[in-house]
């Protein structure tokens, strides 16, 4: 998947915090993504 792909789902599922709560989130999960799923 995609990077960019990954951080849109982590921005589009958590409407009710501001843009740099959903940017920070995003970046945390798609952190985990890549450290739970082998490259």
């Amino acid at each position: 998947m995609p990077e960019a792909t990954i951080v849109l789902e982590g921005v589009g599922h958590i409407g009710t915090q501001s843009a740099p709560e959903r940017v920070a989130t995003a970046v945390r999960e798609f952190a985990e993504e890549t450290t739970t799923r082998p490259m």
